[in-house]
């Protein structure tokens, strides 16, 4: 779907907004083979309050991918539970898994129009 924003403004932001939008890292659907895409990545930390005035801090990556990014065989494909993303941060190749978060689901579109996907995912291997 594409916007009246996107069709005046979308050719000059093509050539400013990658370097600055995102890094290039490996998504692998769940029994796929991965592929690159640029993607905006940012770390958060939630706390759950447990019994007895226990706490539990979970540090989860979040994504920003334009919903074109995820493209297999030339059909786009929702993110999905299992998924994985390999990240390089701070030069250690870092393998995240999409899951659900709390109450927050493992990914939800991050405006009206349907162009950008925000996916959740903890670390499973990595630094």
């Amino acid at each position: 779907m594409t916007t009246e924003f996107n069709n005046i403004y979308g050719p000059a932001f093509d050539e400013i907004m990658p370097p600055i939008f995102g890094d290039t890292m490996s998504y692998i659907k769940f029994g796929e083979t991965g592929f690159d895409i640029s993607a905006m990545s940012s770390e958060l930390s939630t706390d759950q309050k447990l019994e007895f005035g226990m706490s539990l801090t979970t540090t989860i990556r979040e994504y920003i991918i334009d919903v074109e990014e995820l493209t297999l065989s030339g059909t786009e494909f929702e993110p999905g539970r299992n998924d994985q993303i390999q990240e390089t941060i701070n030069g250690v190749a870092t393998l995240f898994e999409v899951t659900a978060q709390g109450d927050a689901p493992s990914w939800e579109y991050t405006d009206s129009d349907r162009n950008y996907y925000r996916i959740r995912a903890v670390e499973i291997y990595g630094s």
